[in-house]
């Protein structure tokens, strides 16, 4: 696995997924700020089927969100966990 750093530091991705799609959603570790988020291919399987110029709704259902302080020392375990596991 190649490494490599991004300049806003360490990230952390949080995934969340249902049996009709998948989110993904990347966020800095130290501030909690956006980096980049996407959707699974379900969505857009369902629209290009479609045929509409327009993508379809769907409902989430209810969605949660927690927010909480950044634990750079919790990154750097999974990293030493990473790191020690390689090649299993």
């Amino acid at each position: 696995m190649a490494k490599t750093h991004h300049p806003k530091g360490p990230l952390v991705a949080g995934v969340y997924s249902s049996t009709q799609s998948v989110m993904v959603v990347i966020r800095s570790a130290h501030t909690g700020e956006l980096i980049r988020q996407g959707r699974g291919a379900a969505r857009e399987a369902a629209w290009a089927l479609s045929g509409d110029a327009v993508a379809p709704q769907w409902n989430l259902g209810d969605v949660t969100s927690a927010h909480t302080v950044a634990t750079p020392e919790v990154v750097e375990r999974y990293r030493l966990l990473r790191d020690r596991t390689e090649g299993w």
